[in-house]
């Protein structure tokens, strides 16, 4: 049989407004999160289907990518004015303040902040980086061994690939061991 089709408008649930370019996406009990290329993070409440508000990362000044939802906080970060890499944005998740700024030198192309075994995950050009939520301080870096590009977690493993090398590792965050 022939596969059928059906139009968008049939299934669309909704369609939500968010300007400055969305991109990433990241959620909690409450609410939608949406980075934006234009530096903002959109707040959605999925109730309602709007924007209820947004939040300022100063992130205009170039392009950085990444978000995510983890330990109470939003996660997101901004270009590091040296060029020295993006620093990791802590924010309250209710007003948007800015908890903490950490200068970890992230990969501005790491798009999914995510946290497992007790830390948040970040990818820099010297390796893989876990943030200590109780006190926003990084670890030392653990090589890869490969340019890490995106993550994944489970409950205990950290999965980073690599495009320019065309790999995919697992790291066990425990041992600090790939």
């Amino acid at each position: 049989p022939e596969p059928s089709s059906v139009a968008m408008a049939e299934r669309q649930r909704a369609k939500i407004a968010v300007s400055g370019n969305p991109d990433w996406l990241a959620a909690d009990d409450t609410s939608l999160y949406v980075k934006t290329d234009s530096g903002m993070v959109a707040v959605v409440d999925p109730a309602s289907n709007r924007v209820v508000r947004s939040f300022p990362t100063g992130a205009a000044g170039g392009l950085c990518q990444g978000l995510g939802v983890a330990f109470g906080s939003v996660w997101t970060c901004s270009p590091d004015p040296s060029g020295a890499g993006d620093e990791v944005l802590r924010l309250d998740p209710r007003s948007g303040k800015v908890l903490a700024r950490l200068p970890v030198a992230k990969r501005p192309d790491q798009g999914h902040l995510e946290a497992a075994a007790g830390r948040l995950w970040v990818i820099t050009d010297a390796g893989l980086v876990g943030i200590d939520p109780a006190t926003n301080q990084p670890d030392p870096p653990l090589d890869l061994g490969v340019a890490g590009t995106e993550l994944a977690v489970d409950e205990e493993m950290v999965w980073v690939s690599s495009v320019g090398d065309g790999a995919v590792v697992r790291v066990d965050p425990a041992a600090r061991a790939v």
